[in-house]
């Protein structure tokens, strides 16, 4: 449930000729009433974490159903447009957007959290 735009490496995936992917889009398909939020705290309690050391993200509506379950959420700069996100974070005190788009996005946040890790 969402078009994949941009993917780093090598892929089959078609493409124009300007480089860019073709009409690509990913879908989620879940049993009636399991979504990502309820996976990740089975998988939480499965693991035996502590819900407030869980990071999680994502850049779509559905993936900021985790955003419950852990002490962090970090939504990918390109999903804040998505005004279906916007309404699932609202309010949340856990929830931040990176500065950067998708696996970017991800790696620049966690270079970030080691480096403060270091200096802590």
């Amino acid at each position: 449930n969402g078009f994949v735009s941009r993917i780093t490496g090598d892929t089959v995936l078609p493409r124009r000729s300007d480089g860019t992917l073709e009409d690509v889009h990913t879908y989620h398909i879940t049993p009636r009433g399991l979504d990502k939020g309820s996976a990740t705290a089975r998988y939480i309690e499965l693991m035996g974490w502590d819900p407030a050391e869980v990071i999680c993200c994502g850049d779509s509506p559905a993936d900021c159903a985790m955003a419950p379950h852990a002490g962090t959420f970090l939504l990918m700069h390109n999903g804040v447009g998505n005004p279906k996100s916007q309404a699932a974070l609202a309010g949340r005190g856990n929830a931040f957007v990176s500065a950067l788009d998708s696996t970017d996005g991800f790696c620049q946040a966690m270079r970030t959290i080691l480096a403060l890790k270091r200096q802590s």
